[in-house]
């Protein structure tokens, strides 16, 4: 998968591949998959806040029973 995504190119030598990175393919698919992370981050930061929001109103309610 890294060879055809471009960020390793393999040689052979001899009965066996020796890999090579492309720093530069790298770090592009490093920010990337950081982006992909914040979006992650950010998501799941949302879903937290609207979970706690249910549960504090759900302790507002006495007589509302909990799964």
């Amino acid at each position: 998968m890294l060879e055809r995504a471009g960020i390793v190119r393999g040689h052979r030598h001899g009965r066996g591949v020796r890999y090579s990175v492309d720093a530069e393919r790298l770090r592009r698919a490093s920010q990337c998959m950081a982006g992909v992370a914040e979006q992650w981050d950010a998501r799941l930061s949302a879903i937290k806040r609207i979970a706690e929001g249910v549960a504090l109103s759900h302790e507002d309610m006495p007589g509302l029973r909990r799964p």
